[in-house]
């Protein structure tokens, strides 16, 4: 579906020009499209003048869920995404972090192994332990604990199904920020409702995390080396 969008895209950039359009014939309350169809012009905004090109779009998960864009990853270009890189570059992404979680890592892959194995020859859904193999990870790198809820299902399922639901909500096509005047069509769908609602779950999820953060960092953080690895994580954003 992709690929046939940008053919279509392209076509219609190499027959038409939307600015000299008469008013009357212009598509009424949609959001203004730069279409790049050669090479020459994708160098010179991808390379040449990439700075006046690195905002990101208005969307409204990212205004609903992430606070109007203010973490790294849609977050707009500028003195504050240029600091938090350079936080992320550091100590999150750091050479000696990343080979400190090494061990996290060759744990939650045995356990992906042995859990496949375990069906032998029988069907399995791959998407689903890959994605609690991921979540693993991640849970455990920056939370300093499980939350998968795939094949560990005494752990983090409502965690799982969060995450589950945010990818769900953010891969959903919202028809208000291609045609805003239709975005009443989003509400009636119920795509609002699963964005506020991902939205208070995060919330609480995020509230309930430095509680727990706060009592690792008076009890335990000194004592055990996956809670000081979590402490240095935590602490990069603190």
């Amino acid at each position: 579906m992709a690929s046939i969008t940008n053919q279509e895209q392209q076509r219609i950039a190499f027959t038409t020009d939307p600015t000299n359009a008469p008013n009357d014939r212009k598509p009424p309350s949609t959001r203004p499209t730069f279409l790049v169809s050669s090479s020459k012009a994708a160098k010179e905004i991808m390379k040449t003048h990439e700075h006046l090109f690195l905002d990101r779009p208005q969307l409204r998960f990212v205004d609903k869920i992430f606070y109007h864009g203010n973490d790294v990853g849609f977050s707009s270009y500028g003195d504050r995404w240029r600091y938090m890189k350079s936080i992320c570059v550091t100590h999150l992404l750091s050479n000696k972090m990343v080979k400190s979680f090494q061990s996290i890592r060759e744990e939650e892959v045995a356990r992906g192994i042995k859990e496949i194995k375990s069906y032998g020859s029988s069907p399995l859904n791959l998407s689903e332990v890959s994605s609690a193999l991921f979540n693993g990870f991640i849970c455990r790198m920056a939370l300093g604990r499980k939350c998968d809820g795939g094949y560990d299902q005494e752990s983090g399922k409502d965690i799982y199904r969060m995450f589950k639901e945010l990818a769900e909500v953010m891969g959903t096509i919202c028809v208000g920020d291609y045609v805003p005047s239709l975005s009443w069509i989003d509400k009636l769908s119920g795509l609002h409702y699963r964005m506020a609602n991902v939205h208070r779950q995060f919330d609480a999820f995020i509230e309930e995390h430095e509680i727990q953060y706060e009592q690792r960092n008076d009890n335990c953080c000194n004592k055990d080396d996956e809670g000081k690895k979590c402490r240095r994580l935590c602490g990069a954003f603190a």
